[in-house]
């Protein structure tokens, strides 16, 4: 009938015609955004506990960024790539900020999650083969040059990103959550701090040495720091620490009796 509408017109989000001139336009975007269904630094501990859509958007994602760059990362793109709606980046992520984010994650997930899961099926007491364990995942991460370049490229994005520097922490946070899980022996909260310690460390470690090593593979003998790092890790025990030395209880605190 002349002046109505199809059923269908006022209801269906697919539609791309533009709005009347002066009409309120409503958006799930903002609520989306507010809830993703992931985020940054909270990745699943096993490869196969995130569903393929999220996983494909991340691939999707990491294909737009190593052959376009961080300019070039678009959900425009991103969706091109994948096949898949922008509706459901933002349904999984929130916005682009947040997808950035796990992508973060993403870049480094494998070999992390094989390194955590490595440790942690190791006894409580087997220190040496935990250490020895994270010192093989940390050579992986090392060589893997192509992810680590890309990860590097959106470290430095998010860190010139007031908006993005949080999702930045959050990851940074996540990285120092396994490597702490996969290190601590006891319950004691001694033993606790020292391998919160040890996994900021850990992740320093890590980050700095693939800097330089993609700056100038030459210049940098993996084997022999791997080789010096696993001397420092032995003596880097999470027991607890002998009396008197920095962290343990009582430091500084008793008399030093006259002999």
């Amino acid at each position: 009938m002349p002046g109505s509408k199809r059923p269908d017109e006022s209801v269906d989000p697919r539609r791309s015609a533009a709005p009347r001139r002066g009409a309120v336009v409503k958006t799930a975007k903002k609520p989306l955004a507010r809830n993703p269904k992931w985020r940054s630094g909270a990745l699943p501990t096993r490869p196969i506990d995130l569903p393929s859509t999220p996983k494909r958007l991340l691939e999707a994602a990491r294909t737009v960024l190593e052959k376009d760059g961080y300019t070039g990362l678009r959900l425009e793109a991103i969706s091109q790539e994948s096949g898949l709606a922008h509706s459901l980046i933002r349904y999984h992520f929130g916005n682009k900020d947040g997808l950035v984010g796990v992508l973060i994650d993403w870049l480094l997930f494998e070999t992390y999650m094989t390194m955590h899961r490595g440790m942690t099926s190791l006894p409580l007491e087997d220190l040496e083969g935990r250490l020895r364990t994270m010192s093989q995942g940390l050579r992986r991460l090392s060589r893997d040059t192509v992810s680590y370049r890309l990860y590097l490229d959106l470290v430095v994005a998010a860190l010139h990103d007031e908006d993005l520097r949080p999702k930045l922490a959050e990851s940074f946070v996540g990285q120092r959550r396994l490597i702490q899980e996969a290190l601590e022996t006891t319950s004691s909260s001694a033993s606790q701090e020292r391998a919160d310690a040890l996994s900021a460390i850990v992740v320093a470690f890590s980050d700095g040495l693939a800097m330089q090593y993609l700056a100038d593979p030459t210049s940098i003998d993996l084997d022999r720091v791997f080789a010096v790092w696993d001397e420092m890790m032995e003596r880097a025990s999470l027991r607890p620490a002998p009396s008197g030395s920095p962290g343990s209880e009582g430091d500084g605190d008793s008399p030093v009796e006259d002999s």
